[in-house]
């Protein structure tokens, strides 16, 4: 139909859908606008805008990055930023991680020192294992806990067999940790590295710390062990600074491995662990004092500087006349030695604990150092034997024994000794006041724990009766104090 012939109602319709349709392209006209300009429009200029605006204003301002304004070089610059932040972040974490490290082996040093002998024995036994899977002995299961062993037990088997030369070169090895049955002074948890002392600085921590306990101690109402008193020097040198307290603590517990063929660092570490009484210390030095006393009264002039080598032998045999004939043929040939094969000898050097063969390697003299490694082996084997022999008394299912029992035992096992002495060991082990208690206890048929008895024994000075006998100057030497010895790895002899 053309226009003219056409109604109202459809000229009305058509201009209707006419108007529909110049909407419809009008909104579409507009969306390509849009979409051309955005097309269209520039990169941004970062120099201008300025992104790194925030970091100048912080504190820790940062210089804005040198970039030629395209997004390119401002990816890079945000790409180094990160990077430099990721390495800051990893340095943060170690930081944290020692920081916890620290606070935990300080929190570890609240807790008291372990049982001496306990910590030798578990040392031992680790050994051992460690010494086992190296040989392909180990079962899988044992294989597996020596895998978990700190390394430091390599070290330590190592210079224990005397390999000084070990001594020499850098240690790198894990410690044992922080758990309580670790010394103090060794409670550690980072990855220690150093070169041990020589023997002669060893020698000289050993004697300043023997020094300086015997001061600490008497300004206390209870006497510290020697594995309390070092702990407690160290912190008083090093303070808070748990580091270094171990690392010169494992210093210390390696050299007296690796000198252990020294008598002082010997009689050190035997006290230590608790093998033998610290009492042993200063007994060691009342039987030299009674031994010069001796030789002295030999002499014809009080003023004479040197006393005939076959005199001197002889007064060796009587001042030691149950010690192993065998060992006193050492400490003479040690003597002979020293003295460089004179006839007459200057007896007072023998007592001089610098004297050696250089002041180099801190030796104390082959005479002097002989008598004290045969002293410490005496009395080692003496306690040692004499707790295997109470472990046998006869006992109830508790581990009770009767005072009268244990008395026999003791005076079977060291007929020289007297029956007071007897008693004085039995009020010790029982923890008796006197020895009227024990003879009282006694009547009425007492039990003790056997245990317990043995551990109360050990506590002070325990060696064979009558170790040294003096002539007219003196009567013999007793042994009214306490420790034993036993299986531990300072004992063993491809260890000790």
């Amino acid at each position: 139909a053309t226009a003219g012939s056409a109604s109202k109602k459809e000229l009305d319709m058509a201009k209707q859908t006419i108007e529909e349709l110049e909407a419809k392209v009008t909104k579409l006209s507009g969306a390509d606008s849009i979409q051309a300009a955005r097309s269209l429009t520039p990169r941004p200029d970062w120099n201008k805008l300025k992104p790194f605006q925030a970091d100048q204003e912080s504190q820790n301002v940062e210089p804005p990055p040198k970039t030629d304004g395209s997004t390119r070089s401002l990816a890079q610059e945000v790409v180094t930023r990160l990077k430099k932040s990721i390495g800051e972040l990893d340095l943060a974490q170690r930081d944290l991680k020692h920081l916890r490290q620290r606070n935990r082996n300080a929190l570890s040093l609240l807790n008291s020192d372990p049982d001496p002998s306990a910590f030798a024995a578990t040392v031992l036994e680790q050994m051992q294992l460690s010494s086992k899977a190296a040989e392909g002995k180990a079962s899988e299961e044992e294989k597996d806990v020596a895998q978990l062993l700190p390394s430091v037990l390599g070290a330590l088997s190592e210079l224990s067999q005397g390999s000084v030369t070990g001594s020499k070169k850098e240690h790198i090895f894990e410690p044992f940790g922080v758990d309580g049955n670790i010394p103090r002074f060794l409670r550690h948890t980072r990855k220690l590295t150093f070169t041990l002392p020589s023997k002669a600085e060893t020698r000289a921590l050993v004697s300043e710390i023997w020094s300086a306990k015997d001061e600490y101690d008497g300004l206390r109402t209870r006497s510290s062990t020697l594995m309390e008193y070092t702990f407690a020097h160290f912190l008083e040198r090093f303070g808070s600074n748990t580091d270094m307290i171990a690392e010169e603590g494992y210093k210390l517990f390696l050299s007296l491995h690796c000198y252990s063929s020294d008598g002082d660092v010997l009689m050190f570490k035997r006290v230590l662990y608790g093998e033998i009484s610290e009492e042993c210390h200063f007994d060691f030095e009342c039987l030299m004092a009674a031994l010069m006393q001796e030789i002295q009264g030999t002499l014809k002039d009080q003023d004479q500087a040197t006393i005939p080598k076959a005199d001197l032998h002889s007064v060796l045999g009587s001042f030691f006349p149950h010690m192993d004939k065998t060992a006193v043929g050492q400490i003479k040939e040690a003597l002979d030695l020293e003295q460089g094969g004179k006839d007459e000898v200057e007896y007072m050097l023998l007592f001089d604990a610098e004297v050696g063969d250089g002041e180099e390697d801190g030796n104390r003299g082959a005479f002097l150092d002989a008598v004290k490694r045969q002293y410490l082996q005496d009395v080692a084997s003496y306690s040692g034997r004499l707790k295997a022999e109470l472990a046998k008394v006869e006992q109830d299912d508790n581990g009770f024994a009767k005072l009268g029992d244990i008395k026999r035992i003791i005076s079977s096992f060291d007929e020289r000794k007297t029956l007071d002495d007897v008693y004085m060991y039995l009020a010790r082990g029982a923890h008796l006041n006197s020895v009227a208690d024990v003879k009282f206890y006694e009547d009425l048929g007492d039990e003790v724990e056997i245990s317990e008895f043995v551990r109360n024994l050990s506590s002070e000075l325990v060696r064979p009766s009558e170790y040294y006998v003096m002539g007219a100057g003196g009567g013999a030497g007793d042994d009214s104090g306490g420790s034993g010895g036993g299986g531990t790895f300072m004992t063993e002899p491809e260890l000790a």
